[in-house]
């Protein structure tokens, strides 16, 4: 995972390849470090991060937030070198689930 655009707390993202050649990627801003529960301000942070996932002939993208709400304005990807370059936009307080379909 390559973090570009990254605010002071980094992104957490975790990749999954099915047996059918699907792969489902988690992505969310890990809480900062050493600071007190959540505060009722609004969590400002923002990161971009560009995945390469390899072996992935994907035919579809399909984002959702946590909620499961399609959110396609929060990934772009293009093929590559025998996989994808995914480049997610994450928010702070939401996470982001890619499901990336052969």
């Amino acid at each position: 995972v390559t973090t570009t655009e990254a605010s002071a707390t980094r992104p957490l993202v975790r990749a999954f390849e099915l047996a059918n050649g699907r792969w489902v990627l988690g992505a969310w801003l890990a809480a900062p470090t050493g600071v007190p529960p959540p505060s009722p301000r609004p969590d400002d942070r923002r990161a971009q991060v560009r995945i390469e996932v390899p072996r992935s002939a994907a035919r579809t993208v399909t984002t959702f937030s946590s909620t499961g709400a399609a959110a396609p304005e929060k990934a772009t990807w293009t093929r590559a070198r025998g996989g994808i370059d995914l480049t997610l936009r994450l928010e702070g307080g939401e996470a982001l689930v890619c499901v990336i379909d052969p």
